[in-house]
């Protein structure tokens, strides 16, 4: 049986994805801060993507056909009256907790050779989004980080696949 990981999965789109790959017969491991309820086809496990450690994914057991970066954050308003804190938070989980995620995945081969990688970037990276400037930013570095990592991966024929909803 073939495999997906989904970070944010629980919810949104990482929800729809989950439903239609277990629809299609894929085992499927969502990692979220929200946790649905087991089913015979997906697995849920708390991760919140900010502040996880890679010790904590002992449950993973096997490499997966198809990961996809999909959790993300923002918060919104007038920049220079947003809490920079809350502005960290939205690059460590839309940026930094899926390259943590991914070197840990790439390492310990948890994605199959001739596997799929997919990072829900936004179409903030190509248009002016003024009132979520972390976010856009955010996106962009996750967006810039999938294209290199795209050629660092090509001898092992894993690809990876950009995606700009909005």
């Amino acid at each position: 049986m073939k495999s997906v990981l989904i970070t944010g999965g629980a919810n949104g789109l990482g929800k729809q994805l989950s439903l239609y790959y277990a629809k299609n017969g894929y085992k499927i491991c969502v990692l979220d801060l929200s946790v649905g309820e087991n089913t015979e086809n997906i697995s849920y496990h708390r991760l919140d993507l900010a502040y996880f450690d890679v010790e904590n994914l002992t449950f993973l057991k096997e490499p997966f056909d198809i990961v996809i970066c999909n959790a993300g954050i923002s918060v919104s308003g007038d920049f220079i009256k947003i809490d920079y804190e809350k502005e960290l938070e939205v690059f460590e989980v839309n940026f930094f907790g899926h390259l943590r995620l991914m070197k840990f995945l790439l390492k310990n081969n948890f994605i199959k050779n001739e596997g799929r990688i997919a990072f829900i970037c936004s179409a903030s990276c190509f248009f002016s989004f003024p009132i979520a400037l972390a976010y856009a930013a955010s996106k962009s570095a996750l967006d810039g980080f999938a294209h290199a990592l795209e050629s660092y991966l090509i001898d092992k024929k894993i690809s990876v696949t950009r995606v700009y909803p909005g």
